[in-house]
């Protein structure tokens, strides 16, 4: 197998384009690099965006949410009321019931009758 020695590759000739060629594609290749640059600048910016535009859509139904929440509560906290004093009335009627000829000492101490 042959070898390839220091020698051998100083002896090959490695072409290159002429100087004015070699600017012109350095040129050209630092406007392809600024592009690149400022197209991973919109790109940062629109994952930035999009990120701020997705949180304030859930902040937007989190809050339809709540307002929907509030009015079920506000809705429950108004009628609870109204349930409560039915309930006291039912509870009133039934003690009246249990109540009736008994011992009105007995009565309003609350006190078992035997």
């Amino acid at each position: 197998m042959p070898k390839i020695n220091q020698a051998t590759v100083n002896s090959l000739p490695i072409p290159l384009p002429p100087l004015a060629e070699q600017r012109r594609i350095i040129t050209k290749l630092n406007q392809l690099m600024s592009l690149c640059d400022e197209l991973e600048t919109k790109l940062t910016q629109s994952v930035t965006d999009s990120e701020k535009l997705m949180e304030a859509a859930v902040r937007q139904i989190l809050a339809a949410n709540s307002t929907k929440t509030d009015k079920h509560e506000s809705t429950l906290l108004e009628t609870i009321p109204a349930e409560t004093t039915k309930l006291e009335t039912k509870t009133a009627k039934r003690h009246n019931k249990k109540t009736q000829g008994q011992d009105e000492e007995a009565v309003q101490l609350n006190l078992p009758l035997f």
